[in-house]
């Protein structure tokens, strides 16, 4: 027998909505509260997700004018610690240039974690060919 959470799902996929895309849009919606326990659970669930999640982060850092939130983003993506796509690199390298000095402090961080990740990865592949 089919549940009703069943149902709900198979109307979801139907309408071009999956479970997946709906909780990361939940995650978005509770990062832009103000209430601090929210905004860190939201925070660390995106941060799980992972890279994958990087380019919707920053579509939203370039759509948003609420300041707070564009830093919540940043932070995630500090958190993250990874950037694969060459365009998201370049949108966070111009918010450097933002008019708010609250983005653009967290830019800065932001990019500075990524290469701090980035010299990491790259000393431990070279320990690793090093074994070889």
């Amino acid at each position: 027998m089919e549940t009703t959470t069943h149902r709900k799902m198979a109307v979801m996929q139907k309408n071009g909505r999956n479970p997946g895309r709906a909780l990361r849009e939940l995650m978005f919606e509770a990062l832009k509260s103000e209430a601090v326990k929210l905004n860190q659970l939201a925070a660390e669930a995106l941060a799980l997700v992972g890279p994958v999640v990087v380019r919707e982060l920053v579509i939203e850092l370039l759509t948003s004018k609420k300041v707070g939130y564009r830093v919540r983003l940043l932070g995630v993506i500090e958190t993250i610690g990874e950037v694969s796509n060459p365009i998201d690199h370049m949108e966070l390298f111009n918010l450097t240039d933002d008019k708010d000095s609250r983005v653009r402090e967290a830019a800065v961080r932001t990019i500075n974690a990524l290469r701090a990740y980035n010299s990491k990865q790259q000393g431990s592949v070279q320990a690793a060919e090093q074994l070889c």
